[in-house]
């Protein structure tokens, strides 16, 4: 069962999230988008799904693991087996938003499989590239996660705050909150 916010202790550690990284001074970011131009963008995010969900082994059992998927890696068949030979109910499985979604419909059913298997869904960087509202309204995720434009310094901008209220408001009222997802809020 997810952990439940109610049962949060103070600093403790309920998840982790698998992120790429490479050697050098190259963006992440620029190694995906240069193994897309050259048709390996699914292969790449292959290598680093396998790599990631063998960290969720090390992992503690209550601990779940958010991984990032772009909106066609969700439609790969060797993806989603590696996805379906793992504990389900331990992943958050976050679609990137740098990338478009081509059918709504098709990836709605593709994350509804997954989360009948007991997957959380997560759109990232919510306020970012193709992560728009309207992304979020058609997904329907579990979770909604805010990009750092939105949220880093929000103390000392009033415009800045009110617009997050707004989106943490929006994600209570449409279940997209910790409670549903049973990933806890964060509060410094």
């Amino acid at each position: 069962a997810p952990l439940r916010v109610d049962t949060l202790r103070p600093s403790a550690v309920v998840g982790h999230e698998a992120l790429a990284r490479f050697s050098g001074r190259v963006p992440t970011g620029r190694w995906f988008r240069a193994a897309a131009l050259h048709d390996l963008g699914t292969e790449l995010e292959r290598q680093t799904l396998r790599l990631a969900l063998a960290k969720l082994l090390t992992l503690p059992e209550r601990e779940f693991l958010a991984i990032n998927a772009s909106p066609a890696a969700v439609h790969d068949e060797e993806i989603l087996r590696l996805l379906l030979e793992v504990d389900l109910t331990r992943v958050v499985v976050e679609i990137t938003e740098h990338d478009a979604v081509n059918d709504y419909g098709e990836t709605r059913r593709v994350l509804a499989d997954l989360r009948r298997r007991g997957a959380r869904i997560a759109v990232d960087d919510v306020g970012a590239g193709f992560a728009s509202l309207r992304h979020v309204l058609l997904l329907q995720p579990d979770l909604i996660k805010l990009d750092w434009a939105l949220t880093r310094d929000v103390h000392n901008n009033a415009t800045q705050a009110a617009i997050v209220r707004s989106v943490v408001g929006f994600a209570d009222e449409v279940g997209a909150g910790p409670e549903r997802s049973g990933v806890p809020r964060h509060t410094p």
